[in-house]
């Protein structure tokens, strides 16, 4: 399945890239129905289309694979990977796993908590040398 991402240079000269990018890639996804769970796979290039020209530009691909497990009707687990490929800065690449746990303690409430380390490549955007992320979040019907 195909997919597009936009980005736009919103952010704090420190925080962003200064560039507008397109991101055109592929996706797919398989089902395993008796384990519960669901293995996705994306492969996405980032490219700079315009923005601040005294930035440097944004070109990267990215090769991501994530493996999500419902266990039961409120819990689920989640391993993902992906792995950078800058081509501004010489091929330079690095990956991050991640591993998240979560909870659904309402029909619309759910929390969870996902750590990650990078290893290696921890100079390359989008990615990083630790992380910990955990968030509260409420959906709603449809979703």
């Amino acid at each position: 399945m195909p997919v597009l991402d936009f980005t736009f240079p919103t952010a704090d000269d420190k925080l962003g890239t200064g560039t507008y990018t397109i991101g055109p890639g592929v996706a797919t996804a398989h089902v395993f129905r008796r384990l519960g769970s669901i293995f996705f796979t994306r492969l996405q290039r980032q490219v700079s289309v315009g923005g601040n020209p005294s930035r440097q530009a944004v070109d990267v691909s990215r090769m991501q694979a994530l493996f999500n497990t419902i266990w039961t009707d409120r819990w689920w687990t989640q391993l993902e990977a992906v792995t950078h490929v800058d081509r501004e800065r010489k091929a330079s690449n690095g990956m991050t796993p991640d591993f998240e746990g979560g909870h659904r303690f309402t029909k619309d409430w759910r929390i969870w908590v996902r750590p990650g380390v990078g290893l290696w490549g921890r100079n390359i955007p989008g990615t990083y040398e630790r992380d910990i992320e955990t968030s509260i979040r409420q959906t709603f019907a449809g979703f």
